[in-house]
């Protein structure tokens, strides 16, 4: 019985399938080295303390509902305005605000920052943010026993 002619390319199949193998395995080792490198670690600190206090948390949400304040935030040319209503639509004075900035995709540059009273509802403070982006804002607002917190996501573009 003759034999079938082979053709030249036949003799690269098994090596085609070990070159997948070692394109598909040089991947997965680049994704999981650049996955180590950049893990920030931690994304909450005290989780367990925290779960305990829910209910609490829960309250003091229901509480600040109750209140019915409503802020809008915006930053212009390094300035950040924070506008402050209640449910009349007056504005909340004599209060104590701090908001904190956190950067999401890169650790080491949070930063708080306390505002002042320039007008009635009116908080300001000059803000120098060191890198463009996003930026999640936090703001906590205390006025005696009342308080108020909230966040808001604000673009950096210098």
């Amino acid at each position: 019985m003759p034999q079938p002619l082979r053709k030249s390319v036949d003799r690269w199949i098994p090596w085609m399938f070990v070159g997948c193998f070692v394109i598909v395995i040089a991947v997965n080792v680049f994704m999981m080295t650049v996955a180590i490198k950049t893990n920030g670690g931690t994304v909450t600190d005290h989780a367990y303390e925290n779960g305990l206090a829910y209910n609490q948390t829960l309250a003091a949400s229901d509480k600040q509902k109750a209140l019915g304040w409503t802020s809008q935030i915006e930053l212009k040319n390094d300035r950040l305005t924070l506008h402050l209503t209640d449910k009349t639509g007056q504005p909340v004075t004599q209060a104590k605000v701090k908001l904190t900035w956190m950067r999401e995709v890169q650790s080491g540059y949070d930063r708080t920052t306390s505002l002042t009273e320039t007008d009635k509802g009116l908080y300001t403070a000059d803000v120098s943010l060191p890198l463009p982006g996003q930026w999640d804002t936090y703001v906590e607002v205390l006025r005696g026993s009342d308080t108020y917190r909230t966040k808001k996501t604000i673009i950096n573009n210098p």
